[in-house]
């Protein structure tokens, strides 16, 4: 009887090693942006007011011009346009890994705050790949 619980205990103890040896490797390969390459609070209420504007179907870009040599980014999905947070939060790890591949190519001092639609969700990666490419070139933003 005892041999058979520590066997178990041993079992259990290997598995849960290996899912958090998983998790770790999922978690690495997600990476968001730094936190200097992110809009803050009062950034993105000055970028919402004063901003220009760039619309695409599923995206509206707004930018700001700014002092410093980095550039920023903010994403936004609205609670009216997509209800449960899994969906909202989904659309944003999209658009920020997109961002990330992208990033080194995106001239350097300037706010910029994606807002995503509803039928940003529907479509596949590639396209809002496209989209966002097109609205950065738009705004000349893009270096080529």
């Amino acid at each position: 009887g005892q041999t058979k619980n520590k066997r178990r205990k041993k079992y259990n103890k290997k598995k849960k090693a290996e899912r958090q040896k998983k998790n770790n490797c999922l978690i690495r390969q997600f990476l968001m942006l730094k936190k200097k390459n992110k809009v803050n609070t009062a950034l993105f209420k000055v970028v919402i007011k004063k901003g220009s504007s760039y619309f695409s179907q599923n995206i509206s870009l707004k930018i700001i011009k700014m002092a410093d040599t980095e550039h920023k980014f903010g994403v936004s999905v609205s609670k009216k346009e997509l209800k449960t947070a899994v969906k909202r939060n989904l659309l944003k790890r999209r658009v920020l890994s997109i961002l990330q591949k992208i990033e080194p190519k995106i001239s350097a001092g300037f706010g910029c705050v994606f807002f995503l639609k509803k039928g940003a969700l529907d479509i596949p990666y590639q396209a809002l790949l496209d989209e966002i490419l097109f609205l950065l070139k738009k705004a000349n933003l893009i270096r080529l």
